[in-house]
């Protein structure tokens, strides 16, 4: 028995021995199929790293994949869903956005609410509600980071950081143009281009028109709405971004940029009465291309803003030493039917009723 124990054993032992290398090998052919797929670098610590290397939750999409979410005419909503544990939501259709990432957020939908969720454009925080919606284009890189992220980018980040990162001048010529189409007349045209001007002077410019038309009725009969016809539902969002990329020796760089917006759309369209109540689905109330509003004038929405940041960085060898200031200035206004229906005392078959009318502008 004793003999036999030890045999056994042996046996063992050599099988595992002789296991030992082939499992060495397959774990070197991961590696090298790993590696071949290619890394993705982040600058989620202020520095270009492996995003293996991140101590913390990072997601990124690169401009492929925005490129996809936004060839359908939408905007910085199109993000929800999109990461994990991030949701984007506004009650002010494409500007004025709000986030939320692992459930943690704030409804408030005062332009000055202060939100758990930061979004940094270019290194520039875009504290205020009013400005996180800027229109999404010539996209380099998004990194949506998870968890606290006070301690590199300040305060209002207890659930996380939207890094956006914009394709900045190169010593080459490049350029790109596209133009997609859809239905309700949506059109959506973006360009950018790379021009050096000398060895240490480089200009890139990025442009950004997107289109809808009207495609929902409303139904009521009110003075301010067309009879018939579709008057809800269009936008116009036309953007542009100018950086300047001046190197004047090895070690001093700067980068200078001025953007610009000019929007105006459709409101949010509310619906009252739309869900069953107990229940999340729609009832017949509901009807995708038809609205009933007594108020609102025709929910419009327009905003215009302008900016301008400069970054400055020398580089000492051990560090760099980076500085940046940023300044936006806008103005918005608006309109909408906030209750999303008429008066229960409208007559019948008015569509959707609410117990009085709310008007908010």
């Amino acid at each position: 028995m004793t003999r036999l124990s030890v045999l056994a054993a042996s046996a063992s032992g050599l099988a595992l021995l002789l296991s030992t290398p082939a499992l060495a090998q397959s774990a070197d052919v991961q590696a090298e199929q790993a590696a071949a797929v290619g890394d993705i670098v982040v600058t989620a610590q202020r520095r270009s790293e492996n995003i293996r290397d991140v101590p913390f939750a990072v997601t990124a999409m690169n401009t492929e994949t925005l490129n996809a979410v936004n060839a359908g005419g939408g905007d910085i909503l199109q993000l929800s869903g999109r990461v994990p544990s991030l949701q984007v939501e506004s009650s002010n259709g494409r500007y004025a956005p709000r986030f939320y990432i692992r459930g943690l957020g704030n409804v408030d939908f005062d332009f000055n609410a202060s939100q758990p969720v930061s979004v940094v454009l270019d290194d520039v925080v875009l504290e205020n509600v009013y400005l996180k919606g800027f229109p999404l284009f010539d996209v380099k890189q998004l990194e949506v980071l998870r968890g606290p992220q006070g301690t590199l980018f300040g305060r209002n980040t207890p659930a996380g950081v939207v890094k956006i990162d914009t394709v900045k001048p190169g010593d080459d010529f490049t350029g790109f143009g596209s133009l997609t189409y859809g239905n309700y007349g949506s059109m959506r045209a973006e360009t950018g281009v790379t021009l050096p001007a000398s060895d240490t002077l480089s200009v890139r410019v990025a442009a950004l028109w997107n289109h809808r038309d009207d495609w929902v009725n409303n139904a009521w009969d009110a003075p301010f709405a067309k009879k018939d016809g579709k008057d809800l539902g269009s936008f116009d969002d036309v953007a542009g971004r100018i950086h300047v990329a001046w190197t004047p020796t090895e070690r001093l760089s700067t980068l200078l940029t001025l953007q610009a917006r000019d929007y105006e759309g459709t409101g949010t369209m509310n619906r009252a009465n739309v869900l069953t109540k107990g229940s999340n689905k729609l009832n017949d109330n509901f009807d995708r291309e038809t609205v009933w509003y007594d108020g609102g004038r025709n929910n419009y929405q327009k905003q215009k803003t302008l900016s301008q940041s400069l970054q400055v960085a020398y580089d000492f060898g051990p560090a760099t030493l980076t500085g940046v200031i940023g300044s936006y200035q806008g103005e918005s206004q608006g309109n909408g039917d906030i209750d999303g229906g008429v008066s229960v005392g409208a007559p019948t078959g008015a569509g959707y009723k609410t117990p009085f009318a709310v008007e908010t502008g």
